[in-house]
């Protein structure tokens, strides 16, 4: 693994050269405990004009004696004067269903009887109506479960939002 990390470095450092006079922010993706889970968001672009799409990813990462998610029931809130939801991306993996009859609420849930194969736990994009559009966004959860013992995690769920991304591309740094 460590391996792999030291042979994308010149690849990275490369495509960051090309960058014109935009800088690449740097997304912390959380680490869980090793028996926890956080689930967290990722909004882009981070200053939005009206009539942008706004692209909004809910990620989930488990620790290493959680193992993947089965299933799991967020709450996708937004303010319906900055944003207004458009549609889902389809992912691929489990079944996920989703619900924005409510404005400034999306409910999302899903399920997996193998787990979910990646940290995607659900893709919406929305119509940015003002400035503040990417800031409105939060997450709730009222379920999550480990697929393969079945075990309530909410008790080891930490929830954070991670940094908005710009339009540049994000440079993911993984650690503590």
């Amino acid at each position: 693994m460590q391996g792999l990390r030291l042979l994308g470095m010149p690849f990275l450092v490369a495509l960051l050269a090309c960058q014109e006079s935009t800088q690449a922010p740097v997304v912390d993706v959380p680490t869980p405990q090793t028996d926890g889970a956080v689930v967290y968001l990722v909004v882009s672009p981070a200053h939005p004009r009206a009539g942008d799409t706004v692209v909004v990813t809910v990620l989930n990462r488990s620790g290493t004696r959680v193992g993947a998610v089965g299933s799991f029931s967020v709450r996708l809130g937004y303010d319906p004067a900055q944003s207004r939801f458009a549609d889902a991306v389809p992912l691929s993996g489990g079944l996920r269903v989703h619900n924005p009859a409510q404005p400034g609420l999306v409910r999302v849930a899903g399920a997996a009887a193998g787990g979910f194969g990646s940290d995607t736990l659900f893709v919406g994009r929305f119509v940015a109506s003002g400035a503040e559009a990417a800031s409105g966004f939060r997450v709730e959860v009222s379920e999550l479960t480990g697929a393969t013992a079945f075990r309530d995690l909410l008790p080891v769920l930490r929830v954070q939002r991670a940094a908005v991304l710009r339009d540049a591309p994000a440079v993911v740094r993984v650690g503590p």
